[in-house]
C-alpha cells in the first residue's frame, strides 16, 4: 500500500509538473528564493519499522519558508516507545531492554506542484543523533553515533491560510548505524504532517 501510494503520488508529479509556475527546476528555486521568507513550524508523527516491527517517530520542525516553493530549517526527532531488544547486563545475565533513538535534522523542501491549496513536495532531510538500550532501571546501555537520510514525497492541504495538513511516505536510510545494537533501521516510512504559517499569521495580526 505504501509503495502504491508512493508511485501515485509521483506519477500525479510529473502529469502536473508543467503546470508550476516557473518552466524549470534552477528557474522554479530562484524564483521561490526571490520571495520574502517566512517562518513556519512543523509538527510530524512518522511510523516505520526496526527489524520488521512497527514503531512511530515523532518530529517537530522550525525553519523558512518561501512563497509555500521551497522551506528550509532544523528539526528534533524521537521514538514514542521502543521496541524489546535482548542485552546482556554487567553479571553476564540475560535481560530485555528497549530500543530508542534521539536525533536532530537539517531538511529542505520543494513544492514542485503548487494548484490553490493543494501541495505536492519533496521533502529530503539528514539527521544525527543517538540510539541506545533503555533497561529495566531506566540506565542507558550500548549507546551509539547513528547518521541517517530521508527522502520522501507528501501531500498536502492548505486551510485556513494558516495551517496545512498532509501526508507523507518515504524511506530512512542509515548512512552510520550503531553497530552495538543488532537492528535493522533502514525501512520505508509514513505517517501525518501538520504545518502552521507563523509568517502569514504574524502579518496579519499585526494589520
Amino acid at each position: 500500500m505504501i509503495r502504491t501510494f508512493s508511485l501515485l503520488l509521483f506519477f500525479i508529479g510529473l502529469s502536473t509538473a508543467a503546470k508550476a509556475q516557473p518552466p524549470s527546476l534552477s528557474d522554479s528555486l530562484i524564483w521561490a528564493f526571490e520571495q520574502p521568507a517566512n517562518w513556519l513550524v512543523k509538527f510530524q508523527a512518522q511510523n516505520t519499522f526496526i527489524t520488521g516491527q512497527p514503531i512511530r517517530t515523532l518530529g517537530l520542525k522550525v525553519g523558512r519558508s518561501h512563497s509555500d516553493r521551497v522551506a528550509y530549517g532544523g528539526g528534533l526527532h524521537w521514538m514514542t516507545r521502543g521496541i524489546e531488544s535482548e542485552l546482556v547486563n554487567d553479571e553476564g545475565a540475560l535481560r530485555i531492554a528497549d530500543v530508542r533513538m534521539l536525533y536532530g535534522s537539517a531538511f529542505f523542501e520543494y513544492a514542485f506542484y503548487h494548484d490553490k491549496d493543494w501541495r505536492i513536495i519533496l521533502p529530503v532531510q539528514i539527521g544525527a543523533g543517538t540510539s541506545w538500550l533503555l533497561n529495566d532501571d531506566n540506565e542507558r546501555r550500548n549507546a551509539g553515533f547513528v547518521l541517517l537520510y530521508e527522502p520522501s514525497m507528501a501531500l498536502e492541504y492548505g486551510f485556513l491560510d494558516y495551517f496545512a495538513v498532509g501526508a507523507q511516505v518515504g524511506l530512512r536510510l542509515m548512512l552510520i548505524n550503531n553497530h552495538a545494537i543488532d537492528k535493522q533501521f533502514t525501512a520505508p516510512t509514513w505517517g501525518l504532517r501538520f504545518r502552521v504559517k507563523l509568517g502569514k499569521l504574524r502579518q496579519d495580526l499585526e494589520q
